[in-house]
């Protein structure tokens, strides 16, 4: 037969979970009032904001935050094998490697990559142990707080 040798299709239902759900995190807002939204909106925030503490400039900082927003907006949220974590590192390289087209930093690169990366750490246990961050306090984060407990 023809057929021979080659696999089934499947049917697009099958397999194709929308894992779009697991990329909202919760976070307090000025007020105290909590606000869900998809964790590439806080990380945006975070690269402009460390892009800016270092210097880097409202055009880099602008960058960075549309390079977050527009990995987040790319991805296929129907993949199999889709990690908050993975896609986090993903868009933290993506971030560094704009702010690097802008200025020519490896420095702010270097901050902009690690802030995101480890904002990105904070977001997913926060979810995962049902602790709502504070946004406040994410907007400036930038390295583990050795301290904190």
């Amino acid at each position: 037969s023809k057929n021979r040798g080659r696999r089934k299709r499947r049917s697009p239902s099958v397999d194709r979970i929308d894992h779009r759900s697991e990329f909202f995190v919760t976070l307090s807002d000025v007020n105290g009032d909590y606000q869900t939204m998809m964790i590439w909106v806080p990380l945006a925030v975070l690269a402009r904001n460390v892009v800016l503490e270092n210097e880097g400039g409202q055009d880099a900082a602008h960058a960075a935050s549309i390079a977050i927003l527009r990995h987040g907006k790319e991805i296929d949220y129907h993949q199999r094998r889709l990690t908050v974590q993975r896609q986090v590192i993903v868009s933290a390289r993506k971030a560094a490697d704009v702010v690097i087209g802008q200025l020519g930093n490896g420095d702010v690169a270097a901050a902009v990559l690690q802030a995101v990366r480890y904002g990105g750490e904070v977001l997913v246990s926060a979810k995962a142990s049902g602790i709502v961050v504070d946004s406040r306090d994410f907007e400036s984060i930038q390295q583990p707080c050795l301290y904190c407990i």
